[in-house]
């Protein structure tokens, strides 16, 4: 059974603004090499004293000028707190390349300096640099003594970027044992987006279920769940994490008919005919979800219902399948007559419809008309030689020859005794 399986892409909204340093004055983390150790000269101290007048002086152009004429002077040797709040101001004026080198500058001159390694982490991301953005934020991450789930998170997302799925995956997980109390349906889609391109579907899915009891009232963290399981063809405990999203209220269009089809899979037809019908009253009528829901009436022992969808289908969609339904469902009415047009009309569809033929030809030895009824089931029989087709052909052509040798027996015989 081919299922409507909903794949929602995976958005971040504004990843990286996060990890951009407001301001111009930090504290340096203990750090020790190049400038880490070392105050700014006292021409890079006036610099940056001058820059940060003119910020609060709300002329930003002029702290850049600045900063800029400051590091060209000290060339080699510049300081580290000199490049990073360049780059700042640079990121700030839109010149995102000139940032990065700044960035890269000082982390170079300060290797221990977590602000700098965050916005080169944030930077790179934002020109598309992947790989140098996950090095970077999680060397942030490590130098900020590993308290700062954000930055994990944001490493993760560079490796997704980047196509690494196995390494995301993995700084998803870490996240999950690291920080067990933050729920954050962020890091769980995410996970579930390198799942699968990972071939960690099954850890992901371990992962996830331990979090069920914390999260389960989150609609996207069920979904999340959900649509792995679907992938990993788990449909019990798919069908499960449905209906929860469904108890939420949360159940799109596609995903109802998901559940139908996971339902009827769990052999609950009437069930499944549920889902469908309510897609039926949200407009969403289609001649398969028309099919889906009289298969799974008369599956739940509802032919009357499902000849209700049935005829109510036939009058919009020209199927061959639904033709064939109603003329099934006709036939256990007893409307004979019924029957063989809705036969009639698949074999219009498809005139080589082997159950079709059959079909009408059993309609019409019903309706006491054996000679038209064995020239359809002779069709039938080509098609389908070893078939049910064959046994009732044999029994229509008994019939007719018992019909023509009991024909001059009741006519009587003149010359007789």
């Amino acid at each position: 059974m081919a299922f409507h399986i909903t794949n929602k892409p995976f958005y971040v909204k504004g990843p990286m603004a996060l990890l951009m340093i407001a301001g111009i004055f930090f504290s340096a983390a203990v750090c020790h090499g190049g400038t880490c150790d070392g105050h700014p000269s006292p021409a890079v101290a006036l610099a940056l004293n001058k820059a940060s007048t003119a910020l609060e002086d709300n002329k930003p152009e002029e702290a850049l000028a600045l900063l800029i004429k400051a590091s060209k002077r000290a060339g080699k040797r510049s300081h580290h707190l000199l490049e990073f709040h360049l780059g700042v101001q640079l990121v700030e004026a839109q010149q995102p390349e000139k940032a990065l080198t700044h960035f890269r500058r000082a982390t170079t001159l300060c290797d221990t300096y977590a602000p700098a390694w965050q916005n080169l982490g944030r930077v790179a991301y934002e020109t598309q640099r992947y790989s140098e953005a996950a090095d970077a934020l999680g060397q942030a991450f490590f130098l900020t003594e590993e308290t700062r789930p954000s930055l994990r998170y944001f490493e993760a997302l560079a490796r997704y970027k980047e196509e690494s799925w196995e390494s995301c995956v993995s700084l998803c997980l870490d996240l999950f044992t690291r920080f067990p109390e933050i729920h954050n349906v962020d890091w769980i889609e995410l996970a579930t987006a390198a799942a699968s391109p990972a071939k960690k579907r099954p850890e992901v899915i371990d992962a996830l279920t331990s979090q069920i009891a914390r999260m389960g009232e989150k609609p996207r963290f069920r979904r999340a769940l959900a649509n792995l399981l679907l992938q990993e063809k788990r449909f019990g405990e798919a069908m499960v994490q449905f209906r929860n999203l469904d108890h939420l209220g949360a159940l799109t269009d596609g995903e109802l008919m998901t559940l139908g089809d996971l339902l009827r899979m769990d052999k609950l037809p009437l069930d499944a005919a549920r889902c469908y019908h309510r897609l039926a009253d949200k407009g969403k009528s289609s001649a398969v979800l028309a099919r889906k829901e009289a298969e799974t009436l008369m599956a739940g022992f509802q032919p009357q219902k499902a000849r209700d969808v049935l005829e109510n289908a036939v009058k919009t969609w020209d199927t061959p399948r639904l033709w064939l339904l109603t003329g099934q469902l006709r036939f256990e009415a007893n409307d004979f007559s019924g029957a063989a047009k809705a036969f009639r009309q698949v074999l219009t569809l498809r005139p080589k419809h082997p159950h079709a033929l059959m079909m009408l030809g059993y309609s019409l030895f019903q309706q006491d008309n054996p000679e038209e009824a064995l020239i359809w089931l002779e069709k039938a029989v080509k098609l389908c030689p070893k078939g049910s087709a064959k046994t009732l052909r044999d029994y229509v052509a008994r019939h007719l020859d018992t019909q023509k040798k009991a024909k001059p027996q009741a006519s009587g015989d003149p010359a007789g005794g």
